[in-house]
C-alpha cells in the first residue's frame, strides 16, 4: 500500500496478536521526534508554543516541542540541569483504541485521553551507551520491519520475543542485558538484537547495520546515510514528518536495561510498531478477530448478504460491512477509478483482478457509487 501518511516528498516479523506480556493496542497512532521534559509548572501554549502536553499520574505534565529553541526556553525556567530530552514519541487518543481488554475498567481511567510511550532518540556513540538500545535495537528495527511488510519487501522480520513475556525480576540481570543489547564494557555489536537488526538491514540491501539515516541527510557528513533504496524508504517512518495518524498495532515491550525501572520497581516499556493497517476497516477486522467478537463486529470482515445496507450521508446505500467506514469505501472507489481510467470494468475483469473478493462487495455496490465519487 502507498505510505501516504508520510510527507515523503520532503525526503528522498514482530509477532502480532495477544502473545505479548506487555499490551499491544490497535488504534490510530501518530509518532514524531520531539524535545521533551516534565514539569509541575504550567506553561501556557500561546506563550511557549509547545506542541503536545500530556498529564502524568503524579500531577505533573510532560511537554513536547518540535522546535528545540522553544523547548529550551521553557525548560530553562524549570531550573532543571542539562537540556530537554530528545525522544521518539508514539501516541494515540484512547477513544480510537479498538482492542482494549481491561474488563470493567475503562481505558480512560488507566491512560486518560492519550495512550503514549516514548523512546530515547540517541546516536550509536559510546556516550549514549545507557539508552541507545531503545531506538537502535528495539523501536527503530521493529518499525523498519513493519514498513518493509507494508512495502511488500522480503524481510526476516524483527523478533523481540525475549522482551514480551511476563515481568520476571529474576530475568533483568547484567548478563541478560549484555547478551540482548550489550553494555558500556562490551559494546553492542555482538548483542542478539543488533545481529537481528543486521539481518533485517541486509535483507533490505544494506550491509552496514550502523546506517540509520536516509540517503543524503548530510548528518555527521553522511557517515550513517544508507545508499540502499529499500532501507531508505523504510527509514522515512522516523525521519519524515507524518501527514496524518495511521491505523496500526503498537506493542509495549520491556526495556532490558537492568535499572530501567520507576516507582515501586516497575519496569519501563518501549513502543514497538507491529503492523500498519491499510484502513480503519482492516484494523477493526483484526481487533474483532483478536477479541473473539461476533455479529455486527465481524460483519466488517465477513459481510453478510442478508444484512441490509445502511444509508450513507453522502450517497447511495453503503455496502454491507462498510456502515461505519464510509470514508474507507469512498477512498477505495476513487482508487479503482484512477486504476481503471475512470471506466467501470466489466465483471469478468473485476473478478480476474480480485477486486470484488478483496473489497468483499458486489458489482452492484460499485455501480451505485462509481459516478458519485
Amino acid at each position: 500500500m502507498p505510505v501516504d501518511f508520510l510527507k515523503t516528498d520532503e525526503q528522498i516479523e514482530v509477532p502480532i496478536g495477544v502473545g505479548f506480556g506487555p499490551p499491544s493496542y490497535i488504534a490510530r497512532w501518530a509518532a514524531g521526534v520531539y524535545y521533551s521534559f516534565w514539569s509541575e509548572q504550567v506553561f501556557p501554549k500561546e506563550e511557549y508554543g509547545w506542541d503536545i502536553r500530556i498529564p502524568t499520574k503524579t500531577g505533573n505534565f510532560r511537554y513536547y516541542f518540535i522546535d528545540r529553541a522553544r523547548a529550551k526556553i521553557a525548560y530553562d525556567e524549570t531550573g532543571q540541569a542539562y537540556s530537554p530530552s530528545t525522544v521518539w514519541l508514539w501516541m494515540a487518543n484512547t477513544d480510537t483504541v479498538l482492542n482494549w481488554r481491561g474488563g470493567e475498567k475503562k481505558i480512560e481511567d488507566v491512560f486518560g485521553d492519550i495512550v503514549s510511550r516514548e523512546t530515547a532518540y540517541r546516536t550509536l556513540s559510546k556516550m549514549a551507551h545507557k539508552t541507545r538500545h531503545e531506538l537502535h535495537m528495539i523501536s527503530l528495527p521493529a518499525a523498519i520491519a513493519a514498513m518493509a511488510d507494508d512495502h511488500d519487501y522480503d524481510n526476516p522480520g524483527f523478533s523481540l520475543d525475549e522482551l514480551q513475556g511476563a515481568d520476571d525480576e529474576t530475568l533483568w540481570t547484567d548478563s541478560f542485558q549484555r547478551d540482548i543489547v550489550g553494555n558500556e564494557d562490551v559494546g553492542f555489536t555482538s548483542s542478539i538484537l543488533w545481529k537481528r537488526r543486521a539481518a533485517l538491514w541486509e535483507a533490505l540491501g544494506e550491509n552496514d547495520p550502523s546506517k540509520w539515516q536516509p540517503t543524503g541527510s548530510g548528518i555527521a557528513k553522511g557517515k550513517y546515510d544508507t545508499e540502499a533504496e529499500k532501507l531508505h524508504n523504510c527509514l522515512a517512518i522516523l525521519h519524515s514528518p507524518w501527514g496524518s495518524p495511521i491505523w496500526a498495532r503498537v506493542a509495549f515491550v520491556w526495556d532490558p536495561r537492568v535499572d530501567a525501572t520507576f516507582g515501586d520497581n516497575k519496569r519501563l516499556t518501549k513502543p514497538v510498531l507491529v503492523k500498519i493497517f491499510a484502513s480503519k476497516m482492516e484494523a477493526q477486522a483484526a481487533a474483532s478477530e483478536e477479541m473473539g467478537e461476533s455479529g455486527s463486529a465481524t460483519s466488517a470482515s465477513t459481510p453478510s448478504t442478508s444484512t441490509p445496507s445502511m444509508p450513507s450521508s453522502s450517497g447511495p446505500a453503503l455496502p454491507s460491512g462498510y456502515e461505519e467506514f464510509e470514508d474507507d469505501w469512498i477512498a477505495a472507489v476513487r482508487d479503482l477509478k484512477e486504476t481503471y481510467g475512470g471506466k467501470l470494468p466489466a465483471p469478468p475483469v473485476l473478478k480476474k483482478d480480485n477486486v470484488l473478493e478483496d473489497l468483499m462487495v458486489t458489482v452492484g455496490d460499485l455501480k451505485a457509487w462509481w459516478e458519485v465519487v
